[in-house]
């Protein structure tokens, strides 16, 4: 990799950036549809070319109109939520840029950003594996594509339209409500809202001032302690509903969160003050 110094935001800029193309698409996606969350290990760069999309990436909002241009660094959760029927197209490309740093970047708009978004989408065959020489050029384009987006100044916050730390949180709470008292991974919370795992538990610590995890068995207790207290229904019963393997482990979480077994919490609920 070229030498590298720090500009005065803090980012990296490279001297030289090579890339390597891996493949384009091309697709159009209909109003409403959401992709499912996921990553991989190569850069991806996204262009619209009519319509509207938005990345969800860490658990930020990036919204892109045409014309818009978003990079994203390998190995980053992210999914997609278009919001009119949209047309795009998408690279999957190496670079030799370091991989710390901001988990995605939209390009400043301008002239030199569109002529890039322009001449890359020109290139791409409507159909097919690009030829040798269009390869080249595809390399060059994406170099200078990643050399933008890697001098661009810090990297941008939430949008105006983004997602705040209180709204991030209003989701994740959301999404357990949703659940029921059924069982909540961290690992399957931080895939629905597009982030990683870290990123997820570090913004609700912040936010909260307490772990996920004991957030999450304390609004499953809740489930618990209201369907022991209002449901007619049977111990093993209310273990089956809230998905524990037996009425055993059942009666182990109520020891641990509400203080006591499900029948002596019954019987105290019912009996009152």
């Amino acid at each position: 990799m070229s030498k590298q110094v720090q500009d005065p935001g803090g980012m990296e800029r490279a001297g030289r950036v090579d890339c390597e193309f891996l493949y384009g698409s091309r697709g159009r996606y209909g109003q409403g549809v959401k992709t499912e969350s996921h990553s991989h290990p190569f850069w991806q760069l996204e262009i619209v070319l009519a319509g509207a999309e938005a990345a969800i990436v860490e658990g930020r909002r990036f919204a892109l109109g045409a014309g818009g241009v978003l990079l994203i660094r390998p190995g980053t959760p992210h999914r997609f939520v278009f919001e009119h029927e949209t047309r795009l197209i998408s690279f999957k490309f190496k670079a030799s840029a370091a991989e710390g740093g901001w988990a995605a970047r939209r390009l400043p708009a301008g002239p030199e950003a569109e002529v890039l978004a322009r001449a890359l989408a020109e290139l791409l065959p409507e159909a097919g594996e690009p030829a040798a020489r269009t390869k080249l050029a595809l390399n060059g384009l994406l170099a200078a594509v990643l050399r933008l987006g890697l001098w661009a100044g810090p990297a941008e916050r939430d949008d105006d339209r983004g997602v705040s730390t209180t709204e991030f949180v209003e989701r994740v709470r959301d999404l357990v409500a949703a659940k029921e008292g059924l069982p909540v991974t961290i690992r399957g919370l931080a895939r629905e809202m597009g982030c990683s795992v870290a990123h997820l538990s570090r913004q609700f610590r912040r936010s909260q001032g307490e772990a996920l995890k004991a957030y999450l068995d304390r609004e499953r207790a809740r489930a618990a302690a209201r369907l022991l207290t209002y449901a007619e229904l049977r111990i093993g019963e209310i273990a089956a509903r809230l998905a524990f393997p037996d009425p055993y482990t059942f009666s182990r979480f109520c020891k641990r969160t509400l203080g006591a077994c499900p029948r002596a919490y019954r019987r105290a609920a019912l009996r009152g003050p």
